[in-house]
């Protein structure tokens, strides 16, 4: 092998090896920043807040876990939660998790909460055609800011409906027609009235001539009509 052969080989294997490194970092790197914001929403969880509302929810899903009763109070049929799958989640929490079941509900909406901030920094990549860094760095904004963290330990419903909403609008520009009906299909069911969303998809698949978002999401409509008539 003539030297200039091996010093091509030498410089070839170098490089392999600082892309390797550079992988190895950005994953570390992510692993990191995920860790960090996780630990952001634990620190939150352990104020022990909770919106006022939510203890309707509360009071709800207990009815339902002990009673069998979709009631606000018991035998009346008022439940007064406005999401009518989260009263059924919560009622399902409380029954396996007891004495455990409110910290139960904010881990689950905390990881909702750092699943959702993943996905919109995944539209950011898509709409914006940023590069890897500049993702990060919208996760991390988005991970970080106090409107997320809020709903994240409300304990209300809200951050069902964020990551229900990050979904709909990645699966669409990403044409992941299964991740889109499910999503189009959960929103009515977490809030009737942010139906919107699902309903502008439509249309903007029609007028766009994205038939195919526009099927699916109809389909995920027409499942939710089954489902609460």
């Amino acid at each position: 092998m003539s030297v200039k052969n091996r010093a091509s080989l030498k410089i070839a294997d170098e490089s392999t090896h600082i892309s390797e490194s550079i992988v190895k970092f950005n994953r570390l790197f992510s692993i990191v920043l995920i860790s960090a914001v996780c630990l952001l929403m634990a620190t939150a969880v352990l104020t022990q807040f909770a919106q006022e509302d939510a203890f309707i929810y509360f009071r709800t899903a207990q009815n339902l876990a002990e009673n069998g009763d979709y009631s606000f109070n018991k035998g009346e049929g008022y439940p007064a939660a406005t999401s009518f799958v989260y009263a059924y989640i919560l009622a399902g929490i409380f029954d396996a998790f007891g004495e455990f079941s409110l910290f139960t509900v904010q881990i689950l909406n905390c990881t909702f909460a750092v699943s959702s901030a993943l996905l919109l920094a995944r539209l950011a990549s898509i709409y914006l055609g940023s590069d890897e860094k500049f993702n990060k760095f919208v996760f991390w904004i988005v991970g970080t800011s106090s409107p997320l963290i809020m709903l994240a330990v409300s304990g209300m419903e809200t951050s069902f409906l964020v990551l229900a909403l990050s979904t709909l609008f990645y699966a669409a520009a990403c044409n992941r027609f299964v991740l889109l009906f499910f999503a189009s299909a959960a929103i009515p069911l977490l809030r009737i009235e942010v139906s919107i969303a699902p309903f502008l998809l439509i249309l903007i698949g029609i007028v766009l001539r994205h038939y195919s978002n526009a099927i699916v999401s109809a389909a995920g409509l027409v499942l939710d009509f089954f489902v609460l008539s």
